[in-house]
């Protein structure tokens, strides 16, 4: 394996380190997954929350042709935070 001045031995050294390379980038990529999982999992969780704090607030006992400044105001929010 003498092609353009390359030894074998310096060819397996880059093969190798060319392996190791491409293997590490697998493992980055498989945590980088699993991280993006964990936070979909949390968002939606948050999500959830905030739909029944949502549903809490249209289902409680105010008066909501003259619903208090802060209901309304937390209504607002939680609508922007989702």
């Amino acid at each position: 394996m003498n092609k353009g001045n390359l030894k074998a031995r310096a060819a397996n050294a880059i093969l190798k380190e060319a392996r190791t390379i491409y293997v590490s980038a697998l493992e980055v990529k498989q945590v980088q997954i699993e991280n993006h999982n964990q936070k979909i999992k949390e968002l939606k969780s948050e999500i959830r929350e905030l739909e029944e704090q949502k549903n809490e607030l249209h289902l409680s006992v105010y008066n909501w042709s003259r619903p208090p400044k802060n209901a309304v105001k937390k209504l607002h929010k939680i609508k922007s935070m989702l």
